[in-house]
Formats: C-alpha cells, sequence, structure tokens
C-alpha cells in the first residue's frame, strides 16, 4: 500500500501501485470499488499508476500518477477533473499530493511545485472591472529539496526534506502566494492500446504471452551477515559483499562476487568507518541496494553498524538506534569513510556521494577504534 486517506462519508481509499486507486466501505466490506482518471488504458499501464493520494480542504479525494496526471474527486467520490502537464517522465512522478477549494498542489522531484485550478472564483457583482482569469496550471521552484508535502488550516503549505546526507530532516512552511509561479502547459494523456495476443497456428500460446524467465538477482548460499565479521570489514581486503535487499537484517545471506557477476537486483554490502555525531568511530556497512527496470523506485542506502547491546550489525533506523541506549542526536549526522570507491554494476541504485570514498579517513578512524576500545567485538 503506497497511501491511505479518509472520504468525508467515511469510506476509506488507498492506492497500491495500479492505475487506479481502491474504495472500501467499513460497513459493508464485502465489496470494493475502482477509483481512476477518466483518461486511463484498459490495461494497466506502468507509467499511469497512481502513486500519490490526498485530499482538499472541501473534502475532496484527489490522485496523482507516475506520468504527471493528477484527478479530483467531489465529496461524493465522483471523479469531476483531471488535468495531465507536459513534462518529462523521469521528473513526473509526484512526491505528495494536497489541495484547497480553489488549487491542487503537487510536489515533484528537484524542488518542484505544481498547483492546478479546480475552478475559477465566482464573478464579483461588485467590481467594476473583472480580474483576469486565473491560470490552470502553474509551476514554482522551492528554495531547498523537499520529499513531504502537506496543507496546514491557515492555507500555507507544510514541506519536509533531508539534510545532512539524508540522515537529518526538517520541516519549513511556505504561503502559496508569496511563491514565484510560472504558467505550466498542459496536454492530453495517450492511452495504451489493449495488448491482442497473436493467434498460432500449432496451437501453443502466443509468443507475446510467454513469460520471462531473466534472473535479476543472483542466488546465495552463503553465511549470514549475522557471521560477518569486524575484522573482514575493517581490514580493507574486501570492496564488497553481495546480499539480499529484504528479509531478516540478521539472516540475510552475504557472498563474494565479482562486479560482472553482480545482476541488477542484488543489494550490495560496502565496507566502511563512521563518526557518530558525539565523537565515537565505528566499523559500518553501507547497504547499496539496486533495482532491475525504469519504473521502480530506486531504495535508498542504508548504513549498519556494530552495536553493543547486544553486539552484531543493526542497522541505523530508530528503533535500533534506541534499543541501544543511544539517542538520535548522539548519532546523526555522520562523518563517514569508504574504503575503496563503489564498483560499476549492473542495476539502478542510487549514487553514492563520492566524497564518502575516503581511504585515509577510513584508516585513521579504524586506528583511532581500536585505540579507544570504546567498540568491541
Amino acid at each position: 500500500m503506497l497511501g491511505l486517506v479518509g472520504a468525508p462519508d467515511g469510506r476509506a481509499v488507498w492506492i497500491a501501485g495500479n492505475s487506479h486507486a481502491w474504495v472500501i466501505d467499513p460497513e459493508h466490506l464485502s465489496g470494493y470499488m475502482k477509483l481512476k482518471l477518466k483518461s486511463t488504458s484498459v490495461d494497466d499501464v506502468p507509467h499511469e499508476a497512481i502513486v500519490a493520494i490526498g485530499t482538499t480542504s472541501a473534502g475532496a479525494i484527489v490522485l496523482a500518477a507516475r506520468d504527471g496526471g493528477i484527478g479530483w474527486t467531489n465529496r461524493a467520490l465522483r471523479p469531476v477533473g483531471e488535468k495531465f502537464p507536459k513534462v518529462e517522465l523521469r521528473v513526473s512522478t509526484p512526491l505528495a499530493i494536497t489541495g484547497d477549494e480553489r488549487w491542487i498542489y503537487v510536489l515533484r522531484p528537484n524542488a518542484t511545485l505544481h498547483r492546478f485550478l479546480v475552478e475559477q472564483p465566482p464573478p464579483d457583482p461588485d467590481a467594476k472591472v473583472e480580474p483576469p482569469p486565473l491560470p490552470e496550471a502553474e509551476v514554482a521552484k522551492l528554495d531547498r529539496q523537499a520529499s513531504c508535502l502537506a496543507r496546514a488550516p491557515d492555507g500555507s503549505l507544510v514541506l519536509a526534506g533531508a539534510q545532512a546526507d539524508e540522515q537529518l530532516g526538517r520541516l519549513w512552511r511556505v504561503v502559496p502566494d508569496e511563491l514565484t509561479w510560472q504558467p505550466l502547459a498542459l496536454g492530453k494523456r495517450v492511452l495504451v492500446e489493449p495488448v491482442v495476443a497473436e493467434p498460432t497456428t500449432d496451437g501453443a500460446a502466443p509468443a507475446n504471452a510467454r513469460p520471462t524467465f531473466i534472473a535479476t538477482r543472483s542466488k546465495l548460499s552463503g553465511p549470514p551477515l549475522a557471521q560477518l565479521k569486524v575484522d573482514d570489514v575493517i581490514s580493507g581486503a574486501h570492496p564488497f559483499w553481495v546480499t539480499r535487499a529484504s528479509g531478516t537484517l540478521a539472516e540475510r545471506p552475504v557472498d563474494e562476487r565479482k562486479p560482472e557477476d553482480v545482476l541488477a537486483a542484488d543489494a550490495l554490502l560496502l565496507p566502511a568507518m563512521i563518526r557518530f555525531h558525539e565523537g565515537t568511530a565505528r566499523p559500518a556497512l553501507l547497504l547499496w541496494p539496486g533495482v532491475a527496470d525504469e519504473l521502480r523506485e530506486i531504495p535508498a542506502l542504508e548504513w549498519l553498524t556494530w552495536g553493543d547491546r547486544p553486539r552484531g550489525w543493526i542497522p541505523l533506523r530508530t528503533p535500533e538506534i534506541r534499543g541501544q541506549g543511544w539517542s538520535r542526536r548522539e548519532v546523526f549526522p555522520l562523518q563517514t569513510a569508504l574504503a575503496v570507491a563503489p564498483p560499476i554494476v549492473a542495476g539502478r541504485r542510487a549514487p553514492v556521494p563520492p566524497r564518502w570514498v575516503d581511504a585515509e579517513l577510513f584508516a585513521a578512524l579504524v586506528k583511532e577504534c581500536k585505540r579507544l576500545l570504546k567498540v568491541l567485538w
């Protein structure tokens, strides 16, 4: 599930990566209803998938698709409008959507904010001169990167974004009318024709219906991550290991591979050293997952470190940090050092900042960690 909102009449609406949203009435759990944009292909098309959902102050449900299209309903969940901006697919993915009685706001990558007009304001009978009509769509650049968006009761927008290499976050507020808006061109969605299986003369399954069995991830049979030794990490003898991107962390198998043998959906473990904000140097691993196609979201990088209580590899997430008796203020932001540069491997992956690659700092942190004996393994 990618998102869930409540409708004014008590029904729930959620999205799961399809080209439609799902609607359910908690009082009648036996039936579901689909909610989609009117301009939607018959078959599920990846770039038409609804990936963001929200509500407006008027009680409408707003939907945003991966290709940039947006749609909205009335309070009874009937679709009443949709718009399709002329934007490139690679930058059209919505991060968040919300709205009020007049505008629908969509947050997109690269600090980009779109807004779409719901309807023109009613004419003022006392006005001597009619004001010009409002634009149908506009775009504004934010002064910093944002990944979350919400509407405040006073009409302002609350934004959230990452800082310190996405280790910390920040919140700020903007007033939409104070942004510099530029016209945004609109277009139409080009629908994809349904796939029709070509008949065959020998009774076999049609060629375009055959599944593909091309492997995207390696079959791993190595020992679990829990058995990966700290000395193997800090020695610098291993440039990386291959593991899985999901599953219980301690139980994920870890294998060695050559870079050319790494498949697109494999996750890599890169040896590293980190220094907490409070000053302690610790052995670390950088989990570097990948995806095999253009439509899936690229997973984020994740840091693992060697814990104290109990001793073992742990992810630097809030529950695990608190379980060790640390606070996030003690941990973040991190000083990081990779032993070697990440290998060139298959798959779409989050970029590793080049400044993290620092063999000298890595060696210095290793010596400091061993000398102070604050971290034991």
